[in-house]
């Protein structure tokens, strides 16, 4: 129990010892850009016309709102038609945007890509019989078989009964 005293007083210049080491080092230093630009005003990302002195967050969309520095002419999206997108340097960078001139080429690309082939509703044609009688034949004229005017289909027995000599 003699070492009681002592040890108490270790932990506490411990302590003591390790908040001014923190103090010292953890020192935060001035960012030079902050210093130098001094913001104007903050915008609404996706409605520039919105206007805030105060950071925090849009009343519509709940994005934050970005800050506009004195030598800027506002958000660059400000003056765009709808539907246009608009992004800084920064952010371009971060994406990997790269803008080049056009220019005309001789080159061919092949692209491979997956589909459906269908039937086209619009040129096909059902055909109503407005007569009693039955399918005798077919042709064979399997699906999507192009056929010519005057081109048999089937052959139709127009009859009553299945026993009596019909008109084909």
């Amino acid at each position: 129990m003699k070492h009681t005293p002592v040890m108490v007083a270790s932990v506490v210049a411990l302590v003591a010892l390790s908040f001014v080491a923190g103090r010292v080092t953890g020192k935060s230093e001035k960012n030079p850009q902050t210093g130098t630009r001094r913001v104007r005003y903050y915008v609404d990302p996706m409605h520039p016309t919105y206007r805030s002195d105060k950071p925090g967050i849009a009343p519509d969309c709940g994005m934050a709102l970005e800050p506009v520095y004195e030598g800027e002419s506002g958000p660059a999206n400000a003056f765009l038609p709808p539907g246009s997108v608009s992004l800084n340097v920064e952010k371009q960078q971060l994406i990997g945007v790269r803008v080049e001139t056009v220019a005309k080429s001789s080159g061919s690309r092949m692209v491979r890509t997956t589909g459906r082939v269908t039937v086209d509703d619009n040129h096909f044609y059902r055909l109503i019989a407005a007569t009693d009688g039955w399918i005798d034949s077919l042709d064979d004229n399997p699906p999507g078989t192009l056929v010519k005017k005057s081109q048999p289909l089937a052959s139709l027995i127009v009859g009553i009964l299945p026993g009596l000599s019909g008109q084909r």
